[in-house]
């Protein structure tokens, strides 16, 4: 099960973003709670991109377009149940949300990009997921959960998620256009 940490996670991306082709079975979530990063205040300046000025303050541009990039995570040396992630006591071959698979590791590394989606789709929810892949089946690591994001996650530009065998950190930028 996913916990969301300092950071945000990813939209109903199969839904909203762009399906990957990747669907195992869901985990549940508990309902997200933790505050996110502050938004920029005044802006008499000029806003930065993914941002429009209202009145006086940089908000959050609905239809601005942003880029998740998933950046690295760890993995427990057990699986949920305790025993070796593959056959033979081998490691674990992660991959999360529409990422490449790393084959056996505890600390996969990946900086991959996903698709665009705007701000209003990514505070609809994101689908986050971490799976370990094998050849018969894949196994949950975290399994998949939808996280909603707030407007100051988005702002504060990274976001992460964990579970008790995992986690995943991502960073979140506006699309230059």
């Amino acid at each position: 099960m996913f916990n969301k940490t300092f950071f945000a996670a990813l939209v109903t991306w199969t839904l909203l973003a762009g399906a990957c082709g990747r669907h195992d079975d869901e985990l549940d979530l508990r309902p997200p709670g933790s505050p996110g990063g502050v938004l920029p205040k005044s802006c008499a300046s000029g806003c930065q991109t993914g941002f429009r000025c209202s009145s006086g303050e940089c908000k959050i541009d609905p239809s601005s377009l942003w880029i998740i990039t998933i950046t690295d995570g760890t993995v427990s040396e057990r699986d949920p149940a305790n025993e070796a992630w593959d056959a033979f006591g081998g490691l674990p071959d992660p991959y999360a949300s529409c990422t490449s698979t790393r084959q056996d590791t505890l600390k996969p590394r990946w900086n991959e990009s996903l698709d665009p989606a705007t701000s209003t789709a990514l505070l609809s929810g994101i689908q986050v997921e971490l799976w370990d892949e094998d050849v018969s089946s894949n196994d949950p690591i975290c399994g998949k959960g939808l996280i909603a994001l707030s407007e100051s996650d988005i702002a504060e530009g990274q976001f992460s998620a964990s579970c008790k065998t995992g986690s995943m950190n991502a960073r979140i930028a506006p699309k230059w256009q």
